[in-house]
Formats: C-alpha cells, sequence, structure tokens
C-alpha cells in the first residue's frame, strides 16, 4: 500500500511532457550494439582525459578550465539565464584573484550534463556514428538540454536503464532529511525517494516516466557495491529526477558542477560510485544525491 507521503509526492510533481520523439531502427541498434564497446572505452578515455587536464590546468593557475555555466559567463558584463538568475562575469573575478584576465580564453563553459555530452560526441565519433549521437543531442536540445532526454535517446537505441538505490528503507528517512533542508522547493532538492521506489517497484516498472529495465543490480546494495557495475566500461546516471547528472567507468564517477565557484578544485571531481560511502554522485549543500537512474551500453550488466 502506497503512503500518503508517497501519494502527495507523486500528485505533487509537475508532469513534464517531452518535445518530439526519438526512436531508431532494427538495424541501427544492431549496429550499435556491435560497436558500444568503441564508444563506451572511447567516452571513458574522454572523461579520463578531461578530468587530468582539468587537475593540471588548476594546479598551473589556480582556477578551474571547466567554469560552471550556470554561475558564471565570459566577458566584463554580468549575464542573465533564461530563468532570470544572474551569471557572473569572469574577467572582473580572475582580476579580483590577481590573475591574467585574459586566462579567461582558455576556458571552458562545462555543466554536468555537458560533460556527459562532451564524452558521449567522442565515444559514438570514434566508433563512426556521430549521425546516430547527433539524432540524441538534438532531441536533448530540444528538451531544453536536461540529462534524462540524453538517457531516453540511448535507452531507444538499446541502452539499459538500471534504477538505483543504495538502501530503500531509508526512502522515508531521506524524504524528511530532503524536506528539513529546504521545506518549500521541492523542485530539484527533493529526491522524492519513497515515491520513485514505490513506482519503480510496481507493476509498470516506472521511475516518474522513465520505463526501468533494471530494478534490481543497484538496489539495496548499501556500501558494496555489484561487482557487474563495476565492470561496466562506461555509464551515465542522474539522481532527483535527472536534475544532477553524472558520468563514469567502471565504477568510478566524473562529474562537473555548474554552480560551483571558478576557483573550487573540486568543480570537476572524481570518486568512485558509492553514495552511502562517501562516494560520488557528491552531495551539495543543498541537495543529497541518493536515488534515480543509470544508463549503460548494451551487453552491460
Amino acid at each position: 500500500m502506497k503512503t500518503l507521503l508517497s501519494l502527495l509526492a507523486l500528485i505533487s510533481t509537475p508532469a513534464f511532457a517531452y518535445q518530439g520523439s526519438i526512436s531508431f531502427t532494427a538495424a541501427e541498434k544492431a549496429e550499435h550494439a556491435d560497436r558500444a564497446s568503441i564508444v563506451a572505452e572511447s567516452a571513458a578515455s574522454c572523461l579520463t582525459d578531461t578530468y587530468a587536464e582539468h587537475v593540471s590546468f588548476f594546479e598551473q593557475h589556480g582556477v578551474s578550465k571547466f567554469f560552471g555555466n550556470r554561475r558564471y559567463v565570459k566577458g566584463e558584463k554580468a549575464g542573465r539565464r533564461a530563468d532570470g538568475n544572474v551569471l557572473t562575469p569572469i574577467r572582473p573575478e580572475l582580476r579580483k584573484a590577481g590573475l591574467d584576465p585574459n586566462l579567461e580564453n582558455l576556458l571552458t563553459s562545462m555543466s554536468c550534463v555537458d560533460l556527459a555530452r562532451r564524452c558521449l560526441a567522442e565515444g559514438f565519433a570514434r566508433a563512426g556514428e556521430s549521425d546516430l549521437w547527433a539524432r540524441i543531442d538534438a532531441f536533448n536540445q530540444q528538451n531544453g538540454n536536461i540529462g534524462p532526454a540524453v538517457l531516453i535517446g540511448l535507452q531507444a537505441l538499446g541502452w539499459k536503464l538500471v534504477y538505483w538505490n543504495p538502501d530503500p528503507s531509508q526512502n522515508a528517512k531521506w524524504d524528511a532529511a530532503d524536506k528539513a533542508r529546504n521545506p518549500t522547493n521541492s523542485s530539484h532538492v527533493w529526491g522524492y525517494h519513497q515515491a520513485r521506489y514505490e513506482s519503480v517497484m510496481g507493476p509498470k516498472r516506472k521511475y516518474y516516466e522513465y520505463s526501468v529495465d533494471d530494478r534490481t543490480t543497484l538496489n539495496g546494495f548499501g556500501k558494496k557495491v555489484p561487482a557487474s557495475f563495476l565492470a561496466a566500461p562506461f555509464f551515465v546516471g542522474f539522481a532527483h529526477t535527472g536534475y544532477h547528472v553524472f558520468v563514469g567507468q567502471r565504477g568510478q564517477v566524473i562529474e562537473a558542477h555548474s554552480v560551483r565557484s571558478l576557483f573550487s578544485k573540486d568543480n570537476v571531481e572524481n570518486n568512485p560510485f558509492n553514495p552511502l560511502g562517501g562516494g560520488a554522485p557528491m552531495r551539495t549543500n543543498t541537495e543529497v544525491y541518493l536515488s534515480g537512474l543509470i544508463a549503460v551500453p548494451p551487453g552491460s550488466l
């Protein structure tokens, strides 16, 4: 029986209708399955290289090469996002830190989903499937460049969507903690852990509107991540119904953060996937990421 709390969570969450649709032919999916290992290995190499580039640049200059595009904008004047939030100009920030403002020319705009896009694009290109990725990313851009749209596109191509939750017995506790941290803002700081869990485990196997392929492998693993997942060569996941996107390979998550300080080395960070063991996806001051979905390539898990 659903609890009143979980029913209210399901009812109060606003519906989201995707613009357009995405699908692939049986032949396209079969060809991709044959090349998926190339995509995965190349995308994984991209992640490793990007993190190494981040660390090297930060150690040399004391500033993140990959700046959060929900906090900063290039130039001298403040910008404004579509949602009205003001973006801080980078060049004055560099001056205040005693750095050459021309360093801005070497910086790259980044967000959590942009890191996934960067490495998926490289992986698909290496496999000779840039046309397939272009269709997925076009669907993603049509829907506001959000993580769930990428996962839907990957699933349509044959990737498996896996539900993750290290300890469902704590769902109610986590939900209460989310509301205590921010009682008035449910948009992204609430994980709706119990409601999502009950929906996933129900007959329709749905996490919000996403169809779940595997609801057991990463369900209730505690602090011991299953070996089968640790062997996955590449994965793309999200938490909080898609608010935060994280990417990784063989159990190691490399994730970007779009609102952290330009001068934070953790703007891009590298940690093992282990939400209850102090690992990724890494929590923030307002969000604690404890359940969601992960996409793995054909042949994984």
